[in-house]
């Protein structure tokens, strides 16, 4: 009886814990990406400004979780990176490596984008390609994640249903809460506490 040897791990336990909080922590980018961008979008549209109390704390959910997320990301990608270079499946090794430089360009640039004393990003033109960068480069990144599955071991479709049944219940609640809370009349006689900047 012939043994085949056994296919090398790209992915340890540790990496694994890793990748399933990277996996949480993207589905909540995803999630208030996908509300500021309509409420953006509404912006424009209209020419009228919808952006109240919860666009803010959509906003600083998206800003808090993209910065956590800068390390498990960065120690999940050195380590399955350097455990993919000696696989045999060097195609999805190398869509792998397009992925993780697409994911570096989304988080470079989210955190190019922060208003911070000193560096921010204050020329009009450069602010404008980073901020497009930042909207665009995920699509390619999605596009790329599923490449890399493609090649190597296939997604579990029931953990893809509920990633996504996630992020569009996350949307869906919190575009609800803001129909409540930010929509709610102004008293007669009395200013509004929040004027979006």
């Amino acid at each position: 009886m012939i043994r085949t040897a056994p296919r090398s791990q790209v992915i340890g336990h540790g990496a694994r814990l890793l990748l399933r909080l990277v996996y949480g922590m993207v589905a909540v980018l995803t999630a208030s990406a996908l509300y500021l961008g309509a409420v953006t979008s509404a912006d424009w549209l209209r020419g009228t400004s919808h952006q109240g109390y919860v666009y803010q704390w959509a906003l600083l959910v998206h800003l808090g979780v993209g910065l956590l997320v800068l390390v498990p990301f960065a120690v999940f990608a050195l380590a399955h990176g350097l455990a993919a270079r000696t696989h045999p499946n060097q195609r999805a090794a190398r869509i792998g490596y397009l992925l993780a430089a697409l994911s570096v360009v989304v988080l470079a640039t989210g955190v190019a984008l922060l208003r911070v004393a000193g560096l921010e990003l204050r020329q009009p033109a450069v602010r404008s390609v980073v901020y497009w960068l930042h909207v665009i480069v995920p699509l390619a990144a999605f596009w790329a994640f599923q490449q890399h599955r493609r090649r190597g071991r296939r997604i579990d479709a029931s953990a893809a249903w509920t990633w996504g049944l996630v992020t569009a219940t996350a949307v869906a609640l919190t575009a609800v809460v803001d129909l409540r809370v930010s929509r709610e009349p102004v008293p007669p006689g009395e200013q509004a506490s929040f004027a979006p900047s």
